[in-house]
């Protein structure tokens, strides 16, 4: 393991907006870390990302990089559809793994990352969502002392009108090729619920598609839509609370989107917008609950990375086993909504 003081040196396969916009200024923030080289999908792309960055070099093919001797560790921020070959190959090459999210686009990639990363001793860390992330403390604070009382369900709900223009060309996002089975935010949403309360136990779900065939811009070709606009999930907790999940890309007034936390004792509401927490007793109103400053916990994920490699965590959270949990979650979605029936997790490797 690197010792406290040794810079640790990155490699980026895949510097996209993500990258840029969260990733470059939390490991700029930490001390004695360099980000040497980058491999993006072209040539032209990568030297601009270097250009940007001060990148010492550009790779034309991402092998080279993640076997190169002066990277430690390898930042991989491409889509789902590479996570799998690149996390393999990077811990089979020494290096640690820092995975954007979605994890893969399947289960059974997500697991192949994990056995992997056991294999390999290794740190190797997903990007946590966003989502719950500062009132995250605020709400288990609410939750775990018994607040609300016994939990029976929770809500989700994330509404908006990303795919109601049926002319829109066809994103990488409702691109099975490039995004596997992973449908609109459930991923995420599933994986701040197991972080709440452990694991999914089984789902039942319904999806829609509206707009069938959109332009491939890559094609020049409209090709067919095979990932969903719209998904209905009912699924069962363990601790049998009920969850409930309504996400659309097909509502052009969504509103707010929420989780709503609903027990024997009261409820507790947690908007995403502005990270409100809203809660109450039953029989009473429910009140904004302010975010303390010693219940905030701010974005940190770089340095976190960074803290578990020099001291020889393998398993920062969220690690590769916390993805294959939710990754089948949203592939059980996929297989229900396909096939009408209710899927049993964890699903069999």
């Amino acid at each position: 393991m690197p010792a406290k003081k040794q810079t640790i040196r990155l490699g980026i396969v895949g510097g996209g907006g993500i990258v840029k916009q969260r990733h470059i200024p939390g490991f700029s923030k930490c001390k004695n870390v360099e980000i040497v080289a980058v491999c993006n999908r072209t040539e032209e792309s990568s030297q601009a990302f270097a250009k940007a960055y001060g990148v010492e070099r550009c790779y034309v093919d991402w092998h080279e990089l993640v076997n190169a001797d002066d990277i430690d560790a390898v930042v991989i921020g491409t889509w789902p559809y590479m996570h799998r070959d690149v996390a393999v190959e990077s811990l089979a090459a020494g290096k640690h793994v820092f995975c954007q999210a979605r994890m893969a686009r399947t289960a059974a990639e997500a697991r192949e990352m994990e056995e992997a990363w056991k294999r390999s001793g290794l740190t190797a860390m997903l990007c946590p969502p966003p989502i719950a992330m500062h009132a995250g403390n605020l709400i288990r604070q609410i939750l775990y002392t018994g607040k609300i009382g016994k939990i029976l369900s929770v809500h989700v709900r994330h509404m908006d009108g990303a795919y109601l223009d049926s002319r829109a060309p066809l994103s990488w996002r409702l691109n099975r090729d490039y995004q596997g089975v992973n449908t609109l935010t459930l991923g995420m949403y599933a994986e701040v619920l197991h972080g709440f309360f452990s694991e999914t136990l089984s789902v039942q779900a319904t999806t829609r598609i509206v707009t069938h065939r959109r332009l491939n811009p890559e094609t020049g070709k409209r090709e067919r839509v095979e990932i969903a606009e719209e998904v209905f999930v009912n699924a069962v907790m363990r601790g049998g609370i009920h969850t409930h999940y309504t996400l659309s890309g097909l509502a052009a007034h969504g509103g707010d989107c929420t989780i709503e936390f609903f027990g024997t004792e009261g409820t507790l509401k947690y908007i995403l917008q502005d990270e409100q927490v809203w809660f109450g007793k039953s029989g009473k109103p429910l009140r904004q609950r302010k975010i303390s400053e010693r219940n905030f916990r701010p974005w940190t994920v770089e340095e976190d990375f960074i803290d578990a490699i020099r001291d020889g965590v393998t398993d920062p959270n969220p690690n590769f086993s916390d993805g294959v949990r939710y990754m089948d979650v949203t592939e059980a979605v996929y297989r229900s909504a396909q096939s009408g029936s209710t899927i049993r997790l964890p699903l069999c490797p």
